[in-house]
């Protein structure tokens, strides 16, 4: 079994769908209204991200996109795909100034810590779970 995934040579990957056409739906109406205006301030967010990197190119966009289009719809679909890429790197927390993504891994990441550890300090270690849709507890 292989661990690396393979493209196929002319296959590209879809890009990522906004965060408002991943909304789930919910059956409490607060809950739906809350966790659809967190995906519409994702959204923007994005949308916010491309736009910065289109006016004052990064060195890491520059390097995975090179230089901004001057044509409109050009420049656009440049600006869409750095907020592809800005966005990963802050939901990520990946920073370097030059790399776009950093290293190609042949293994995911573990998806848990390793027993006996917690990523959060002891005063911030949280009380009740959160989930991906609520983060935050008593949702």
């Amino acid at each position: 079994m292989r661990d690396v995934l393979t493209i196929r040579p002319g296959l590209v990957p879809l890009p990522g769908r906004p965060w408002l056409e991943q909304v789930p739906a919910l059956a409490d109406p607060a809950r739906q209204a809350y966790v659809t205006e967190i995906a519409a301030l994702m959204d923007a967010r994005m949308d916010r991200i491309g736009e910065h990197a289109a006016d004052r190119p990064p060195a890491w966009a520059l390097g995975a996109l090179g230089p901004v289009p001057g044509h409109p719809l050009d420049r656009l679909a440049w600006q869409q795909r750095a907020a592809a890429i800005g966005a990963w790197r802050e939901l990520s927390g990946y920073d370097h100034p030059v790399d776009p993504i950093g290293p190609n891994r042949s293994r995911p990441p573990p998806t848990r810590a390793p027993s006996g550890t917690s990523p959060w300090p002891p005063s911030a270690r949280p009380t009740a779970p959160m989930s991906a849709v609520c983060p935050m507890a008593g949702c």
